[in-house]
């Protein structure tokens, strides 16, 4: 369960994942007092604030546990915001040994699918230009798909990262060999989830520097995932930014980057995201990070 954000998934191999995202279900008070700052004032204010939260309370390693009952589950992680990796809570998932590239052509092979294309398998980031791009979307079918994996395009990566619920929508025929609501999240959420997504892709795929505002539990089916996980409070020095947005267009042979248009009008469309890349921080631009 990550709460904490921005969180940023990085795959090291080939994976097949499920997420289950849960509505923020917490409902914070805060007593708040006016206080003339400058802005230099606030960046020492926060400053201070961080460094306490890495000595008081930021774990040093993220636990792997057993899977806790609901109430340990709540006290522990999700009330103090901390994540944790629960082992053995899908042993139980036909999934974990029938979904071989073999059983998915069979079962789903001709279903049509939407899938994130991307140049080098980063999608939803601000470029060095400073435009929010996002991946082209390509309706494909199942089995199209897999021959793309393994084909490994030098110059195309395709993700299956599609939200909105994608598993539920797009391959409801592969339901039965998992469960669409965790019987722990259900429990410690006070309900079943708002989507449940399947994501498929291979190594080269990224997802860049993001905060969700969901509860989430992350279930990998097969292959590797790396999160890099930061605390709420490291928020202010990731410079979130309201940035133009643009897509990706694959367009006689080589890539292009089309800028979006707002709704109802002629100005193009804008996305706040985080700009700083935590594998690569340039500390000329962003100091603080």
């Amino acid at each position: 369960q990550s709460t904490w954000g921005p969180l940023s998934p990085r795959q090291t191999r080939r994976h097949v994942d499920i997420l289950f995202p849960w509505a923020n279900h917490k409902t914070a008070f805060a007593f708040t007092k006016a206080v003339d700052m400058d802005e230099q004032q606030i960046v020492a204010a926060l400053v201070a604030q961080a460094q306490e939260a890495r000595e008081l309370w930021v774990p040093s390693v993220v636990p792997r546990i057993e899977a806790p009952s609901a109430i340990e589950f709540y006290r522990e992680y999700v009330a103090r915001n901390r994540p944790c990796v629960i082992v053995g809570a899908i042993d139980h998932w036909p999934a974990l040994h029938k979904w071989t590239p073999a059983y998915l052509r069979e079962k789903v092979g001709d279903q049509m699918i939407t899938v994130d294309a991307t140049p080098g398998g980063l999608g939803d980031f601000i470029d060095a230009s400073g435009i929010f791009v996002m991946p082209e979307e390509r309706a494909m079918r199942v089995s199209e798909f897999l021959d793309a994996l393994d084909s490994r395009l030098p110059d195309q990566v395709l993700y299956y990262s599609h939200q909105n619920s994608c598993l539920s929508v797009e391959l409801a025929a592969l339901l039965d060999d998992v469960d669409e609501a965790p019987a722990l999240g259900v429990a410690a959420f006070g309900g079943p989830p708002d989507a449940v997504n399947l994501w498929m892709g291979e190594g080269r795929s990224v997802s860049s520097m993001h905060k969700d505002p969901y509860e989430n539990l992350y279930s990998v089916v097969a292959g590797t995932k790396r999160f890099t996980l930061l605390p709420p409070h490291e928020l202010p020095f990731m410079y979130e930014t309201e940035v133009p947005t643009g897509r990706f267009e694959w367009r006689d042979g080589r890539w292009t980057i089309a800028p979006s248009v707002a709704p109802g009008g002629d100005e193009t469309a804008t996305h706040r995201w985080v700009a700083v890349d935590p594998d690569n921080v340039d500390a000329t631009r962003f100091p603080l990070a």
